[in-house]
């Protein structure tokens, strides 16, 4: 899965929604940023709106969680096999997090040298897998939302 992000898709979202004749436009907002603006993501779940909820973002949006259709799913594995078994680690460490993680407690956990943890967030970073934000003066880390779920439901 080629991933690609952009912050607000505007008329290009609107152009997806528009194409799988989704209603209830004043939450298409909503569906793209939990989406996190990727289009392929956006493609797949706009489908799966039209086919199994009569194209009512609303309705689907009121599940208050982030569904993974099975296409989209196949696609996110498709990606996992590229990572390595230790940035998979990493990734699994942070989605069993509750919270946003800080970079000492990630290092801790990964049992690697701070070379090699920092090396693995960077690349994990790179390639949008990883969110920073900054929390009480305290950076922190979290998956990016696709993944997060993804990997929670891969763990149950």
């Amino acid at each position: 899965m080629e991933t690609l992000i952009l912050g607000s898709l505007g008329v290009a979202a609107k152009e997806i929604c528009q194409k799988h004749q989704l209603v209830n436009q004043e939450s298409w907002e909503k569906l793209i940023n939990n989406y996190q603006g990727n289009p392929q993501c956006l493609d797949i779940t706009a489908t799966i709106i039209k086919e199994l909820f009569s194209g009512k973002v609303a309705e689907f949006m009121e599940y208050k969680t982030l569904i993974l259709p099975e296409a989209l799913q196949a696609e996110l594995e498709q990606q996992l096999q590229n990572l390595s078994p230790i940035e998979i680690r990493i990734m699994e460490q942070i989605a069993n997090q509750n919270q946003p993680i800080l970079i000492a407690e990630i290092i801790k956990q990964s049992q690697l040298s701070i070379q090699e943890t920092i090396n693995l967030i960077q690349s994990l970073k790179k390639r949008l897998l990883l969110d920073v934000q900054l929390e009480n003066n305290f950076t922190v880390f979290t998956l990016n939302s696709i993944w997060n779920q993804y990997l929670k439901n891969k763990s149950e």
